[in-house]
C-alpha cells in the first residue's frame, strides 16, 4: 500500500510531462503547416501572375504573327503588281517601237501633199500685241540726234546729210514741284554714211537702245523697292495711280530685268559710297535684324557726312565692317550702344 501511492504519483507526472511535450510538438507542427501554407499561397499568386504575363505575351505574339502575315501578303501583292507593271511597260515600249517603225516605213511611200496657202498667226484686222507707240498728240518732248563726227573713225560729218532716220519713243517719269507725271519723249535718230570709212553710223544710246522706259521710271522703281521696301506688285499698284494707263505700267519681269541690266552701274554706285565713307573723318554705324532667304541676317546702317549706306551681312560683329573697310578704328557709343568708326 505504501509503494502504490508514489508509483501512481510518478505515473501521473510522467503522463503530464508526455502530454505537455506532445502539445508543444503539436503547436510547432501547426505553425510549420501555417508557414508552409502561406508559402504555397505566395507561390500560387506568383504563378498566377506569371501565367497572366504569359497569356499577354501569347496574345502579343499572335498579333505580331497576324501583322507579319499581312505584311507578307502585302509584299506578295506588291510583287504581283510590280510584275504586272513591268509587263505593261514592256508591252507599251514594244508598241511604241512598232508604231515608230510603221511611221518610218510608211513615210517612205506615202504621197506628199501640196503645201497649203493657209496664213498663220492672227487674222487680218486683229489687234496686235506689245506696247504701241504713243499718239503724236500725246508726245511731250521731241529730241533730234544728229552727228558731227563719225563714232568709228572720228571723221567729220558736217558736210554730210543724213540718209534716213527712225523714231524711238520712251516713256519716262518727270519730277514736278509736287509729285511726278508720265511724259512721252520722241527721239529722232538720224543715220549717216561716213564718207571716210564708208560705214553707216548713228547715235548710240547704250543700254537705252530699244528701251521703252527711261531712267526716271527705272530710278522710281528702284527707289520704291530698295528705299521703301515695296513689293513688285505694290510698285505696280503705285504706278497705276501715277500713270492712269495700264498699258504703260511695266511688268514684274521688266522690273527684274532692270535690276540685272543695271547691275554694273549699281556696283559702281556702291563702291563710290564705300569710298566716300572711307574718306569721311568718322561714321556712325548701327545694325538691326532682317530676315533674308529664311535666315536671320543683319542690316548695317552706315551714316557718314554725305552718304548713308545700307549693308546686309550674316554677322553682327565688327568683322562685317572689316570686310568692307580696311584700317578702321571702332569705338562703342556709351549712350546708344552703337559703333563709331574713324
Amino acid at each position: 500500500m505504501g509503494l502504490w501511492l508514489p508509483l501512481s504519483l510518478l505515473f501521473v507526472v510522467i503522463l503530464m510531462l508526455g502530454y505537455h511535450a506532445l502539445r508543444q510538438k503539436g503547436k510547432k507542427y501547426r505553425k510549420a503547416i501555417k508557414d508552409h501554407q502561406a508559402q504555397l499561397i505566395a507561390k500560387d499568386s506568383k504563378l498566377q501572375e506569371i501565367n497572366s504575363k504569359l497569356q499577354e505575351k501569347d496574345s502579343e505574339n499572335l498579333q505580331l504573327k497576324e501583322e507579319l502575315l499581312k505584311i507578307k501578303s502585302g509584299k506578295e501583292k506588291l510583287k504581283d503588281n510590280l510584275e504586272k507593271y513591268r509587263k505593261e511597260n514592256k508591252r507599251l515600249q514594244e508598241a511604241t517601237k512598232k508604231k515608230k517603225r510603221q511611221r518610218s516605213d510608211a513615210g517612205r511611200h506615202r504621197d506628199v501633199s501640196a503645201p497649203s496657202n493657209k496664213r498663220t498667226g492672227k487674222p487680218i484686222g486683229a489687234k496686235g500685241g506689245g506696247l504701241k507707240n504713243p499718239n503724236p498728240k500725246e508726245i511731250d518732248y521731241t529730241r533730234h540726234w544728229r552727228l558731227d563726227s563719225c563714232p568709228k573713225c572720228n571723221g567729220s560729218l558736217k558736210n554730210s546729210n543724213p540718209i534716213d532716220h527712225h523714231d524711238h519713243h520712251i516713256r519716262d517719269l518727270e519730277k514736278l514741284k509736287r509729285g511726278i507725271r508720265l511724259v512721252y519723249t520722241k527721239h529722232v535718230i538720224y543715220r549717216y554714211k561716213c564718207p571716210h570709212c564708208k560705214c553707216l553710223v548713228s547715235k548710240y544710246f547704250g543700254k537705252l537702245k530699244n528701251a521703252r522706259y527711261g531712267i526716271g521710271m527705272i530710278a522710281f522703281v528702284l527707289y520704291e523697292r530698295l528705299e521703301r521696301g515695296g513689293s513688285w506688285e505694290g510698285i505696280r499698284t503705285t504706278l497705276n495711280h501715277v500713270i492712269h494707263t495700264k498699258e504703260c505700267v511695266p511688268t514684274v519681269k521688266a522690273f527684274i530685268d532692270w535690276i540685272r541690266k543695271y547691275e554694273t552701274e549699281m556696283w559702281e554706285v556702291y563702291h563710290a559710297f564705300l569710298d566716300a565713307i572711307g574718306q569721311s573723318s568718322f561714321a556712325h554705324v548701327d545694325e538691326t535684324g532682317i530676315p533674308m532667304d529664311g535666315q536671320n541676317w543683319w542690316l548695317w546702317v552706315i551714316v557718314a557726312t554725305e552718304v548713308v549706306l545700307y549693308l546686309p551681312s550674316e554677322t553682327r560683329g565688327s568683322d562685317a565692317m572689316k570686310t568692307s573697310f580696311t584700317n578702321i578704328r571702332a569705338s562703342c557709343c556709351p549712350i546708344f550702344g552703337a559703333l563709331i568708326i574713324s
